[in-house]
């Protein structure tokens, strides 16, 4: 039998430690249809949880934790993944496209120029702004 190397789910979503290959490639998302099919074979109970967390690519532990918080529901509702993204402010739209209009430079310049003026815009966001106006 093969040692594999467990770490925490904290520290795999961090990014942080190391990581076997084949403990990685177990932590899939799950979607609605996956999770409502995860419910119905444990409740029937003709796989084992092992055998349902192979099919699925995901650990043992998690599929008992998909069971318990999806359990009575038939419709599990999924909240979408990631932050909630941050509204531009008026003065960061004004800043960006009057500096964009005197120096027509990429974002990554740009955002040099605002930190040398005295603010700090990630490139990305002033990237976004420039997209959207």
């Amino acid at each position: 039998m093969a040692s594999v190397d467990v770490v925490s789910r904290i520290n795999v979503r961090a990014g942080i430690g190391f990581v076997s290959a084949a403990y990685a490639e177990r932590m899939k998302k799950l979607n609605q249809r996956k999770i409502r099919w995860i419910c119905r074979e444990v409740k029937k109970g003709e796989f084992s949880i092992c055998k349902i967390a192979r099919i699925q690519k995901v650990t043992p532990r998690h599929v008992r934790r998909v069971y318990e918080k999806y359990r009575g529901v038939k419709r599990p509702c999924l909240l979408p993944c990631g932050r909630r993204p941050k509204p531009f402010s008026e003065e960061e739209i004004g800043v960006v496209l009057t500096l964009r209009e005197e120096h027509p430079i990429c974002a990554v310049y740009l955002e040099k120029i605002l930190d040398d003026m005295g603010y700090h815009i990630p490139h990305n966001r002033i990237h976004k702004i420039l997209c959207a106006h």
